[in-house]
């Protein structure tokens, strides 16, 4: 039961400041809503407390009711930004600074959103002040306003955030709680090591007022109902969110447990949760269709027996239109689109993703089903290539080894992860809207290939486990191309450094117009802390408005393949530079030049 907010507004009125938090509990404590049960909670739910980033959240709620249309921002968070990382974050959408909870980032958003706007979405979540908040204090960092909320305001009001669309903007509430998922699986959470939820965490001063120590919390929720709100007097958010992992696996025991991330960069392994073990041939989950952002998709059955789903039994080649939320239980189907064209085969289960937006599939498969499609995209029918299968496919298994790349599923179907068309065909863009289908594919991993395969991956664990079609001499880390915090970089046996053929690619005004709605005034390459980077400066007739885009290899590979093609830019570009007709890129290698290079 929530406590009327007049007696806890008095209470934050007449408290000395330290006061409000002299009952908190000095060990972890935690608050949990439990789906169908009606809330039980302990009476320190009802005590307030500052609960630093987890505001942030209400704040895009906020945001989004101030800006009726438009996409959500993009914002280059620097070593001179002053954010609570000191290098800053690079560039980052709401959804990877929701997951990275980049102060500059969400500081943009309040400055951008009418105070009056701003407070009626933090009173709807519970939220309590004095005076009038400033950028900084409406993302949760300390200031006179004092603003604080109870966990039981907390628990119900991040429920209703996750169950219940926005009357406008589901779109930004989409990506918000996309960064949720995000900040759960590698993000500011990664320490709960939990499958299938999502996670906010938080820092803040000392509560007790200790000098130079912090307080942290970590709310997980999922969308069933479920919420846990977890509270560290001597710690941080993510020390916050390890510790609730190990009380919410012995809450709900038929949760999955995530392994260790890899060391590298620096990462330090988490050891405190208990793991199962990945096997190197476990089912894959992988998620399609990302790119190319469906509107809607059919599913046919194109098996010899009819196969179960949430829709009930699907006969041999019955067609289904899929909607939001479907199961396809394992069988043999055909994903097919009108606009654009487009068909693949996967063998396996299928599940339609419940959410608005483009449609989006997770596909689970057997691991030896996941390698074959691989197979098919990155080799083809090439003899030459033939000698490369079984590297392809160790490299594969112990790139799954690594752990999930994508919240609710272990890889994608692009080169974030590896190029991955199923049972095919291949599709050969011409252009974002045109595609053709290429059926001379590499045949499926044979008994003794896949054999071959898993023997290697197991005997040798520490070979590559990423890869590109070729290196073009110079290899780059995984961090170079996806701010990942790796900076080994995996050199090649094949290719000497400078010997790579150099790829050139034009960028017509015309092109870079329709890619970002006007001729960029320049573009050049550049790195931020170690990550490739695009920087497009973006002309305005109000020279107040002109602005410079930062763009990841993967965010302008996207960008430009809309209108050029996915060769407009083969690779990370060493350079770009004016021409006469617009600006020509410059590059080696080809894919994303990270680990072993299958080019013959």
């Amino acid at each position: 039961m929530r406590r009327p907010r007049a007696l806890v507004t008095a209470m934050l009125v007449m408290l000395a400041p330290s006061a409000a938090v002299t009952a908190a509990p000095q060990a972890f404590e935690w608050w949990v809503i439990l789906p169908g049960q009606p809330p039980s909670l302990k009476p320190s739910a009802n005590e307030l407390l500052p609960v630093g980033s987890l505001q942030k959240p209400f704040l895009v709620r906020a945001w989004a009711r101030a800006h009726a249309e438009g996409d959500t921002p993009r914002f280059t968070c620097t070593r001179t930004s002053g954010c609570w990382r000191p290098s800053g974050h690079g560039t980052l959408g709401l959804r990877a600074a929701i997951r990275e909870s980049c102060n500059t980032y969400f500081k943009m958003l309040a400055r951008e959103t009418a105070a009056d706007t701003l407070a009626a979405s933090f009173r709807e979540a519970g939220f309590i002040w004095l005076g009038s908040m400033t950028d900084g204090e409406a993302i949760g960092l300390p200031g006179p306003a004092k603003v604080a909320a109870t966990p039981a305001d907390l628990l119900q009001s991040y429920i209703q955030l996750v169950r219940t669309p926005w009357a406008q903007r589901e779109d930004v509430r989409g990506e918000l709680l996309a960064g949720l998922r995000d900040a759960a699986n590698d993000g500011t959470a990664s320490g709960l090591r939990l499958w299938g939820f999502m996670a906010k965490t938080g820092t803040v001063p000392a509560i007790d007022g200790t000098p130079l120590k912090t307080s942290g919390f970590a709310m997980v929720l999922d969308d069933a109902g479920f919420a846990y709100l977890g509270f560290l007097p001597r710690g941080t958010g993510r020390e916050t969110a390890i510790k609730a992992g190990l009380e919410i696996s012995k809450l709900r025991p038929t949760a999955i447990v995530r392994s260790a991330p890899t060391p590298a960069g620096g990462i330090r392994p988490i050891t405190r949760v208990p793991s199962k073990k990945r096997a190197i041939d476990d089912p894959v989950r992988v998620e399609m269709l990302e790119e190319l952002r469906l509107k809607s998709i059919r599913i046919k059955n194109v098996g010899t027996g009819p196969v179960d789903s949430s829709r009930g039994f699907v006969g041999p080649s019955a067609l289904i239109e899929a909607k939001a939320g479907d199961h396809f239980a394992k069988g043999e189907w055909r994903i097919e689109s009108t606009e654009p064209r487009f068909s693949r085969g996967v063998r396996g289960s299928i599940d339609v993703v419940d959410r608005p937006g483009p449609v989006r599939l997770v596909a689970t498969m057997q691991a030896r089903d996941y390698a074959n499609g691989i197979i098919k995209a990155e080799l083809g029918p090439s003899a030459a290539l033939a000698s490369l299968r079984s590297q392809l496919t160790s490299s594969a298994l112990r790139f799954l080894l690594r752990g999930s790349r994508h919240g609710a599923a272990d890889v994608c179907d692009s080169t974030h992860c590896a190029w991955f068309v199923g049972e095919g065909p291949v599709p050969r863009w011409l252009r974002p809207e045109v595609s053709v289908e290429d059926m001379s594919m590499a045949p499926d991993l044979s008994d003794a290939e896949w054999a071959k395969s898993l023997d290697t991956a197991r005997a040798q664990p520490d070979r590559p486990s990423v890869w590109t079609a070729d290196c073009g001499g110079e290899p780059v880390s995984p961090h170079f191309v996806w701010g990942n915090g790796d900076r080994r970089v995996t050199q090649c046996p094949r290719h000497p450094r400078g010997h790579g053929k150099i790829w050139r690619r034009a960028w017509t005004a015309a092109d870079l117009i329709a890619v970002f709605g006007a001729k960029p005034d320049s573009i050049a390459v550049t790195t931020v802390d170690g990550q490739w980077m695009l920087k497009v400066a973006l002309p305005s007739s109000n020279e107040a408005l002109a602005k410079t885009v930062g763009l990841t290899y993967d965010e302008a590979h996207r960008r430009l393949a809309r209108r050029m093609g996915w060769d407009a830019m083969p690779a990370p570009a060493s350079r770009v530079s004016r021409s006469a007709t617009g600006f020509v890129a410059e590059g080696v290698g080809f894919g994303h030049r990270v680990g072993l290079c299958l080019a013959p």
